[in-house]
């Protein structure tokens, strides 16, 4: 695992969160009616709809917490498992990585969700296709930067 500099691994991390950050933020505007429909409040958490409307700002900030450990943990095993990634260069690498942790982790896990919670299969798809999108973009940019 070679030897990463602290502020390459804090411009990754800062710049993984505002990618993930953007695209979850697109893809909820464009999935908002799954959101408000009043018919499927019992499906969201208390903390991300302790009532009617918008989220409270403290889910905000858990969000940005949890978003903050998952990125650097998605950074570290990067770091372990980067000689054994497929690729030429650090984008390549980056983004096989990308594909390969969604493979393994995000498209198993948002298709259980069908299983487990009463969520609209439109929705899940459209977390998955986004899920998708950020993997390979922080991917891609985590191996540039860390080379």
């Amino acid at each position: 695992m070679g030897k990463m500099s602290w502020w390459k691994i804090v411009l990754s991390l800062v710049l993984l969160v505002i990618v993930a950050q953007v695209i979850h933020t697109g893809e909820a505007m464009l999935t908002m009616k799954y959101y408000i429909d009043p018919a499927r409040a019992a499906i969201w958490s208390k903390i991300m709809c302790p009532n009617a409307g918008p989220p409270p700002t403290s889910f905000y900030y858990y969000s940005l917490a949890l978003s903050l450990v998952s990125w650097f943990l998605f950074m570290l095993v990067y770091a372990i498992v980067r000689p054994s990634v497929p690729g030429v260069n650090g984008w390549q690498k980056g983004a096989m990585y990308g594909l390969l942790i969604w493979l393994v982790a995000g498209l198993p896990g948002m298709l259980s969700m069908l299983l487990l919670v009463n969520l609209p299969w439109k929705l899940v798809a459209v977390w998955i296709a986004s899920m998708l999108i950020i993997d390979l973009v922080n991917g891609a940019i985590n191996a540039a930067i860390n080379k």
